[in-house]
């Protein structure tokens, strides 16, 4: 599709980029660490929140920190530090290596970011969180 008034595109983008702007919240937490808050949220309306950090060499990493993991576990009644089954695993890491995060071996999603493009990370990590989670909590059998 084809957008062929460029004022009508240019109103669009702006409510887009107003949308987006006024959407996440960006806390400091220390000086290598910032809390993202997102408009995206978890089936039972707690918020998204990613958490970026800056490496030494200027680099940045964003991580959920393991939300996702403790929240799976909270909502299906399981201890918070579960490990995730063989099963679990494959399916979380499946969906990191369809938008190019990755788990680590505490369980937290993980993708690196270029300073000046943390935007697309940001989005790529919250699509795996969003596809993990699925529509509903899901049960061990």
């Amino acid at each position: 599709m084809t957008i062929t008034h460029p004022r009508r595109a240019d109103g669009i983008m702006s409510q887009v980029i107003r949308h987006t702007e006024s959407a996440f919240q960006v806390e400091q937490q220390d000086e290598n660490r910032f809390a993202i808050t997102t408009s995206f949220i978890y089936p039972y309306d707690d918020p998204i929140v990613l958490y970026l950090t800056y490496a030494a060499d200027g680099s940045c990493i964003i991580s959920d920190s393991g939300d996702a993991n403790h929240w799976l576990n909270e909502v299906n009644g399981f201890e918070s530090d579960r490990a995730l089954t063989p099963d679990d695993c494959g399916f979380w890491d499946l969906n990191c290596e369809m938008y190019e995060t990755r788990r680590t071996t505490a369980n937290h999603l993980q993708t690196d970011a270029d300073p000046e493009n943390i935007g697309p990370a940001a989005f790529r990590l919250i699509q795996t969180i969003i596809h993990i989670l699925g529509p509903e909590p899901r049960y061990d059998d």
